[in-house]
Parts: structure tokens; C-alpha cells; sequence
């Protein structure tokens, strides 16, 4: 791990939070492990509480998008002969340095 990767210190964490983003870490890593691959479904705590907010990963062009997350696509609105560039346009691209950043930022596997 490089000095820019910044992560918890174990001890800040509790053994299932520490499981946990070990689990998310390796499934955002690894998109054959993705349930709806081509993309991955990701939440994030809402910064005002109640609903989370959600996203989806996405597996095209990996070098671009190893950890970027689209926030607020709609899985259900998207039209036949859509391509995944359109159905990605809808929501907002959140591109973080490494996976690591994104763990950080709240993310998880939803």
C-alpha cells in the first residue's frame, strides 16, 4: 500500500465493519463476483439521514471506472437499446483515486 492509500485503523473499526469492507473491497475488485454484472448496485449513508444513497458500479472500461461510482441511475428506467454510456449519463459520476477512497467515502456493496 502506497502513502496515498489512506485506510482506518483497524482499531477504529469493528470486527464486522472490518469484515465487511474486506468482503466489499474484494467483490468491487473482482466484477465476476458481481450478482448483476455488468454493474454492481452500491449504497452510501445518506449525509441527512434517512435513505441511502444509491448507485451502481460498472465493469466496461475497467482502467476508467475501476472506482467510480453512478449515483442516482435508475436500474428500472432504462430504455430498450439504451447503451450502458446513456444509462450512466442519467446519474452523476463520482470518481475516487483507488477502491480504498471509496470504501472511505461510505460506499458498500448493496
Amino acid at each position: 500500500m502506497n502513502a496515498k492509500q489512506k485506510q482506518p485503523s483497524p482499531t477504529m473499526l469493528s470486527i464486522e465493519q472490518a469484515q465487511r469492507r474486506a468482503e466489499d473491497l474484494r467483490t468491487m475488485s473482482d466484477p465476476i463476483r458481481w450478482p448483476r454484472w455488468p454493474l454492481l448496485p452500491v449504497k452510501r449513508p445518506n449525509p441527512e439521514g434517512g435513505i441511502p444513497i444509491c448507485g451502481v458500479m460498472f465493469a466496461g472500461d475497467r482502467a476508467r471506472y475501476a472506482s467510480t461510482v453512478f449515483e442516482k441511475v435508475n436500474l428500472f428506467g432504462s430504455k430498450a437499446g439504451q447503451s450502458y454510456a446513456q444509462f450512466l449519463a442519467t446519474g452523476i459520476e463520482r470518481a475516487y483515486p483507488d477502491l480504498a477512497a471509496l470504501l472511505d467515502a461510505g460506499w458498500e456493496v448493496d
